[in-house]
């Protein structure tokens, strides 16, 4: 397990990755649904198993996405690969949803099954995925000061215009002292007022 914790480095899609996953749909046509199921259980341990950079035989269908060492950004990267390769519309928080292989594949053959898509991510689902990402990113300790004071005034600008349209505060909050907030936050003081705005 902490062999798996300490994994190496992992695996981006490139064009080559992308022309391998292409055909599912095609090779699974016609085929028995407890062979759909495993060829299911399969792709998503492979998969898998190339984000995290290990082999597929260290990646258990019945194990969870998290022991396997999963995170936010190694989940969306999981779940570009199972997008491109099956057609289908998928959430961002796909593998916490469903949090095993197993589970994974399931769910992957009931949409195909059904011949439908998942309902597409709406925009907050669309913003929490974009927002893991940054947060990954802002965390990493080699950002430059100047770096720094762009992602600072970035993120204000992010900010002023959710607290407001540009003539103004919003009516019910005459006087918020929430711009003062904004401009003496820290780069994690903005994410968590970020949060506390928008809400989980």
């Amino acid at each position: 397990m902490s062999q798996l914790a300490a994994r190496p480095a992992r695996r981006v899609l490139d064009p080559t990755d992308m022309v391998s996953l292409t055909g599912l749909r095609a090779r699974l046509e016609g085929v028995a649904p407890e062979q759909r199921r495993r060829e299911l259980v399969e792709l998503v341990c492979t998969n898998a198993a190339t984000v995290l950079g290990h082999s597929t035989a260290d990646v258990d269908a019945d194990q969870a996405f998290g022991d396997l060492g999963f995170d936010s950004l190694t989940a969306v990267e999981l779940r570009n690969r199972l997008k491109i390769a099956t057609g289908l519309t998928l959430s961002p928080t796909l593998i916490f949803d469903h949090p095993t292989p197993a589970a994974l594949a399931e769910q992957l053959d009931a949409q195909l099954a059904a011949g439908t898509s998942a309902e597409p991510p709406d925009r907050m689902a669309r913003f929490n995925d974009v927002a893991r990402e940054m947060q990954a990113l802002v965390g990493q300790s080699d950002w430059s000061p100047g770096d720094r004071a762009q992602l600072v005034t970035r993120l204000q600008g992010m900010l002023d215009g959710l607290t407001g349209p540009a003539d103004g505060p919003y009516p019910e909050h005459p006087g918020d002292p929430f711009d003062d907030d904004i401009a003496t936050a820290t780069e994690s003081q903005l994410f968590a007022i970020l949060d506390e705005e928008i809400g989980p």
